[in-house]
């Protein structure tokens, strides 16, 4: 994994997956993804996500219930179908 593109404001790292596409996993989200990879991210709890590149996975997202990661990165979102389990 990339550190520095994982390294946000307060030094927050995570995993860069070889996925497809790639998934960059933080607590909190990244400001800039690395490209082309989205941002599985907690942190934000209820609220929207960033970007469409941004995966908001917080427990009171998912009504506390796991999210498979093949799933997930099956989707496609759009700023008007965001991402909502």
């Amino acid at each position: 994994a990339d550190k520095a593109a994982l390294m946000g404001p307060a030094q927050v790292w995570g995993a860069l997956l070889d996925t497809q596409p790639r998934a960059a996993l933080t607590h909190l989200p990244l400001k800039r993804p690395p490209i082309p990879a989205v941002n599985i991210h907690g942190h934000l709890h209820r609220h929207d996500e960033p970007s469409t590149r941004h995966f908001n996975v917080s427990v009171d997202r998912t009504d506390y219930r796991p999210v498979r990661l093949d799933r997930l990165l099956q989707r496609r979102r759009t700023p008007d179908h965001p991402w909502i389990p």
